[in-house]
């Protein structure tokens, strides 16, 4: 069974793709889910450190790139726990954003969660676990950050970055 399914990719665009109901399959681990999502970055030009401790909670992916920090935490599933952990990085980071499967945008009452998110200054990312294929990484909504604050905070999870989380446990 094909269907067409439109997404908004951010600013207003939309983008569509065909699928089939039920492709790709459920990510098992938040590892899982994290490890295309630390590439993705990468290759986009990020630093990307993993798994970062700082003092008032730990952090899935930390990013960088130029003066830019990006916070990213990867569930299976959207839940108030979740929503708690991205809201207490808004102050440290310019971007803060949940990764969550691809498949959670076809679940009842995502979309209100999202933009429940994005109310927030909470960016969401997609990853599509494509089977026989690599791992999709959407970017949903953009991180619109207002809590930013980078004389308090920023400094703070900088100085917590070390060369050895950029590989030594994968995020998640």
């Amino acid at each position: 069974l094909m269907r067409k399914v439109f997404t908004t990719v951010g600013f207003g665009l939309v983008s569509s793709r065909m699928t089939t109901k039920g492709e790709g399959t459920m990510f098992r681990r938040e590892t899982e889910l994290a490890a295309p999502v630390v590439q993705w970055l990468r290759k986009r030009g990020w630093t990307v450190y993993q798994e970062v401790s700082a003092g008032f909670g730990l952090a899935d992916i930390v990013a960088v790139k130029s003066e830019k920090v990006w916070v990213i935490e990867c569930k299976l599933a959207v839940t108030f726990h979740l929503v708690g952990q991205a809201r207490r990085w808004l102050p440290c980071a310019q971007e803060v954003s949940v990764a969550v499967p691809y498949e959670m945008l076809y679940r009842r009452g995502m979309r209100a969660a999202f933009e429940c998110l994005g109310a927030l200054g909470v960016g969401v990312v997609l990853v599509d676990n494509c089977s026989g294929g690599r791992p999709r990484v959407d970017v949903e909504k953009e991180s619109k950050n207002t809590k930013y604050d980078p004389e308090i905070s920023q400094r703070h999870l900088l100085s917590c970055l070390h060369e050895r989380q950029q590989n030594y446990a994968p995020a998640g």
